[in-house]
């Protein structure tokens, strides 16, 4: 089907609309989130499939090709004037989905006081160019294929996805920093095929420049970071001051797809920039967390 956004604004008696608009292009549009900064612009993240969504010139990613499947979609960032007069940017935060995926959603949005605009939803497809995340890349959950009856799994297969959370510039013209962050579960309560899918919900920036994000799935990848009991719903406080390794690539090391594997499985890492020559091998079962004091 078809759907535009509608964005308005209602006086602060609630006796009239002070605007009333439609945001969209010609196929389905729909709302993520919403935020306002300190000269009453409205920030609007969400999700589309329209060739002629509205962007502006010197936008971060100014077309979406949904040639792949009528089921691709991508994010979206828009900022309206006080008055919504003036799109002051349209951006959308990737050009295609690519091949037999979905794409990404925009279901969160928050600005700071710099006009810098922090958008967060879910992914499956490795769309973003994270280069300081804390989380590298998708990761490849299981996935289950079912007979017509719907009763038996008739296959297995990985299908990377994660929630992410990416900054744009002031005027939408670059992506500024990204991460992936979560991790699909494959068998809720015993149910193969009951994926949950990792969505990040709602994004806060505090006082001291942190982020806080809520949502699905978000479990981490590192040990600082812990999943909720069950691993349904998850909150992350990022400090947006550290750093990583400039370039990581993690892929399932049977299928070289980009993502880490389900749990048990083996990965492959490729990592740039760390200063150790030739080849290393680990001494012993279990693998050690240190090789040539790295």
């Amino acid at each position: 089907g078809c759907a535009d956004v509608i964005a308005l604004k209602v006086n602060q008696s609630g006796s009239k609309f002070v605007y009333t608009t439609y945001l969209g292009g010609s196929a389905t549009d729909t709302i993520g989130g919403l935020a306002i900064n300190a000269s009453g612009n409205a920030y609007i993240t969400g999700t589309t499939n329209s060739f002629d969504f509205p962007t502006t010139a010197g936008a971060y990613v100014p077309q979406f090709d949904f040639s792949y499947t009528l089921f691709s979609q991508t994010a979206f960032v828009v900022e309206l004037s006080a008055d919504a007069s003036n799109l002051i940017y349209g951006t959308l935060l990737a050009p295609d989905s690519g091949m037999n995926t979905t794409g990404m959603t925009g279901t969160a949005i928050a600005v700071d006081s710099s006009g810098n605009a922090w958008v967060g939803g879910w992914a499956d497809a490795d769309l973003l160019p994270v280069q300081n995340g804390i989380q590298q890349t998708l990761f490849n959950a299981v996935c289950y294929y079912y007979t017509p009856s719907g009763s038996v799994p008739s296959g297995v297969s990985y299908c990377p996805q994660a929630g992410y959370l990416a900054e744009l510039s002031p005027t939408g013209s670059a992506l500024i920093w990204a991460t992936y962050l979560g991790s699909g579960n494959t068998d809720i309560n015993g149910t193969p095929g009951s994926t949950l899918q990792p969505v990040l919900n709602s994004i806060l920036l505090d006082k001291a420049g942190n982020v806080l994000v809520a949502g699905n799935q978000l479990a981490m990848t590192s040990l600082t970071a812990s999943p909720s009991k069950g691993n349904s719903a998850s909150v992350v406080k990022i400090a947006t001051s550290g750093t990583s390794l400039s370039k990581v690539a993690v892929e399932n090391a049977a299928g070289f797809q980009t993502g880490l594997p389900a749990p048990g499985g083996l990965a492959a890492l490729f990592v740039n920039g760390i200063p150790a020559a030739g080849t290393i091998v680990a001494p012993s079962l279990p693998l050690p967390t240190e090789l040539a004091g790295i």
